[in-house]
Protein backbone atom coordinates (compact mmCIF):
# COMPACT_ATOMS: atom_id res chain seq x y z
CA UNK A 1 0.00 0.00 0.00
CA UNK A 2 1.26 3.44 -1.21
CA UNK A 3 2.19 5.74 1.96
CA UNK A 4 2.60 9.66 1.78
CA UNK A 5 3.83 11.97 4.38
CA UNK A 6 1.65 15.32 3.65
CA UNK A 7 -1.55 15.74 2.03
CA UNK A 8 -2.47 19.03 -0.82
CA UNK A 9 -5.17 21.09 0.45
CA UNK A 10 -8.99 19.46 0.25
CA UNK A 11 -7.50 15.39 0.35
CA UNK A 12 -9.15 13.56 2.40
CA UNK A 13 -6.15 12.90 5.62
CA UNK A 14 -8.24 10.92 8.09
CA UNK A 15 -11.51 9.09 8.64
CA UNK A 16 -12.98 8.69 12.76
CA UNK A 17 -16.06 6.34 13.58
CA UNK A 18 -18.37 6.75 16.10
CA UNK A 19 -19.92 3.63 17.05
CA UNK A 20 -22.15 2.60 19.87
CA UNK A 21 -20.80 -1.40 19.64
CA UNK A 22 -16.59 -0.67 18.74
CA UNK A 23 -16.54 -4.53 19.01
CA UNK A 24 -18.85 -5.03 16.43
CA UNK A 25 -17.53 -2.27 14.12
CA UNK A 26 -13.80 -3.55 15.01
CA UNK A 27 -14.43 -7.17 13.57
CA UNK A 28 -17.01 -5.49 10.67
CA UNK A 29 -14.64 -3.21 9.16
CA UNK A 30 -11.67 -5.99 9.53
CA UNK A 31 -13.41 -8.63 7.87
CA UNK A 32 -14.48 -6.16 4.72
CA UNK A 33 -11.64 -4.11 4.58
CA UNK A 34 -9.09 -6.44 6.03
CA UNK A 35 -8.13 -3.83 8.67
CA UNK A 36 -6.64 -4.54 11.70
CA UNK A 37 -7.80 -2.66 15.22
CA UNK A 38 -5.56 -1.70 18.09
CA UNK A 39 -7.14 -0.39 21.32
CA UNK A 40 -5.11 2.67 22.79
CA UNK A 41 -6.34 2.11 26.15
CA UNK A 42 -8.20 3.56 28.99
CA UNK A 43 -5.43 6.48 28.52
CA UNK A 44 -6.91 7.42 25.54
CA UNK A 45 -10.86 7.04 26.27
CA UNK A 46 -10.06 3.44 24.24
CA UNK A 47 -9.43 5.24 21.27
CA UNK A 48 -8.91 2.39 18.40
CA UNK A 49 -6.65 2.72 15.37
CA UNK A 50 -7.56 0.86 12.68
CA UNK A 51 -4.39 -0.30 10.66
CA UNK A 52 -4.06 -1.70 7.22
CA UNK A 53 -1.00 -3.38 6.37
CA UNK A 54 0.54 -2.19 9.69
CA UNK A 55 -0.38 1.35 9.20
CA UNK A 56 -3.13 3.67 10.73
CA UNK A 57 -5.93 4.37 8.12
CA UNK A 58 -8.34 5.79 10.38
CA UNK A 59 -9.61 5.46 14.02
CA UNK A 60 -12.66 4.53 16.19
CA UNK A 61 -14.53 6.04 19.78
CA UNK A 62 -17.25 4.30 21.63
CA UNK A 63 -20.25 6.26 21.39
CA UNK A 64 -23.86 5.79 23.79
CA UNK A 65 -27.06 7.08 23.84
CA UNK A 66 -26.26 9.78 26.50
CA UNK A 67 -24.06 11.34 24.27
CA UNK A 68 -26.96 12.34 21.61
CA UNK A 69 -24.88 11.92 18.90
CA UNK A 70 -25.56 9.40 16.21
CA UNK A 71 -22.71 6.79 15.10
CA UNK A 72 -21.20 7.81 12.07
CA UNK A 73 -17.93 8.37 9.84
CA UNK A 74 -16.51 11.94 9.97
CA UNK A 75 -13.83 12.55 7.38
CA UNK A 76 -10.99 15.29 7.83
CA UNK A 77 -9.59 17.17 5.22
CA UNK A 78 -6.28 18.64 4.98
CA UNK A 79 -5.64 22.47 4.80
CA UNK A 80 -2.56 24.23 5.41
CA UNK A 81 -4.71 27.62 5.89
CA UNK A 82 -7.15 26.12 8.91
CA UNK A 83 -8.74 30.44 8.89
CA UNK A 84 -8.92 30.66 5.18
CA UNK A 85 -10.71 27.56 5.49
CA UNK A 86 -13.09 28.50 7.68
CA UNK A 87 -13.75 31.69 6.31
CA UNK A 88 -14.35 30.25 2.73
CA UNK A 89 -16.78 27.70 4.58
CA UNK A 90 -18.78 30.68 6.24
CA UNK A 91 -19.38 32.26 3.04
CA UNK A 92 -20.46 28.78 1.76
CA UNK A 93 -23.30 28.59 4.14
CA UNK A 94 -21.61 26.23 6.20
CA UNK A 95 -21.99 26.45 10.08
CA UNK A 96 -18.73 26.06 11.68
CA UNK A 97 -18.88 24.03 14.74
CA UNK A 98 -16.65 24.91 18.00
CA UNK A 99 -15.23 23.49 21.58
CA UNK A 100 -12.44 24.16 23.76
CA UNK A 101 -10.93 21.03 22.97
CA UNK A 102 -7.12 21.55 21.08
CA UNK A 103 -7.08 19.84 17.75
CA UNK A 104 -5.40 21.08 14.77
CA UNK A 105 -8.61 20.39 12.75
CA UNK A 106 -11.52 22.51 12.63
CA UNK A 107 -14.88 20.80 11.29
CA UNK A 108 -17.71 22.12 9.06
CA UNK A 109 -20.85 20.90 7.75
CA UNK A 110 -23.79 21.71 6.21
CA UNK A 111 -26.07 19.25 7.59
CA UNK A 112 -26.78 18.24 11.24
CA UNK A 113 -25.96 14.51 10.76
CA UNK A 114 -21.93 15.20 11.30
CA UNK A 115 -22.97 16.67 14.71
CA UNK A 116 -20.93 14.18 16.53
CA UNK A 117 -17.79 16.19 15.09
CA UNK A 118 -18.30 18.51 17.87
CA UNK A 119 -16.20 16.94 20.61
CA UNK A 120 -12.93 17.26 17.70
CA UNK A 121 -12.44 20.87 17.05
CA UNK A 122 -10.22 23.45 18.75
CA UNK A 123 -12.45 26.95 20.09
CA UNK A 124 -13.44 29.43 17.45
CA UNK A 125 -10.80 31.72 18.88
CA UNK A 126 -8.39 29.26 18.43
CA UNK A 127 -8.93 29.41 15.05
CA UNK A 128 -9.86 32.51 14.22
CA UNK A 129 -8.24 34.64 16.80
CA UNK A 130 -11.49 36.34 17.15
CA UNK A 131 -12.15 36.14 21.20
CA UNK A 132 -16.19 36.51 20.14
CA UNK A 133 -17.53 33.02 20.83
CA UNK A 134 -20.36 33.10 18.31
Amino acid sequence: MPTRETFPDGVPCWVDLTSSDTAAAADFYGGLLGWGAEDLGPGYGHYTKFLADGLAVGGMIGNSEASGFPDGWVTYFATADVRALTERASLAEAEIMRAKLTVRTIVVQNNKRAAASRRRLKSYEEVTGDPESG
